[in-house]
């Protein structure tokens, strides 16, 4: 439960949409159905590494990156929520970066003419 000092990453798999919202109702997580009563809609990600390995307190706002074939590194995600530590029947879930594009050039650019 102590926060790290030390920069922590783990590898983890996006899971479809459908599989998380299953995964979700199964076990009757009455939190998520509370703040998420439509499920994980398609402005959100949901990923899962290996048991112990995942989104945990305190990552809310880190970033979700896709590293392409010829090393590039892609935000594509930003941690919004887990439930549990590590656990994983309970994929992280993430905000996805492209969804905002516009708002985002708007906050940074002044514009949504992207640069």
């Amino acid at each position: 439960d102590k926060v790290s000092q030390i920069l922590q990453d783990v590898v983890v798999e996006v899971k479809p949409r459908n599989a998380c919202n299953e995964t979700y109702s199964e076990f009757g997580i009455s939190a998520f159905e509370i703040h998420y009563p439509l499920g994980v809609i398609d402005t959100m990600l949901c990923a899962a590494g290996k048991e112990g390995e995942d989104v945990c307190r305190g990552d809310s706002g880190g970033p979700l990156v896709f590293q392409s074939s010829d090393e590039r590194q892609l935000s594509v995600g930003v941690v919004s929520a887990g439930f549990g530590c590590g656990d994983v029947r309970f994929p992280g879930l993430y905000t996805r970066v492209d969804s905002y594009l516009e708002w985002i050039d708007l906050a940074v650019y002044g514009s949504c003419a992207r640069r």
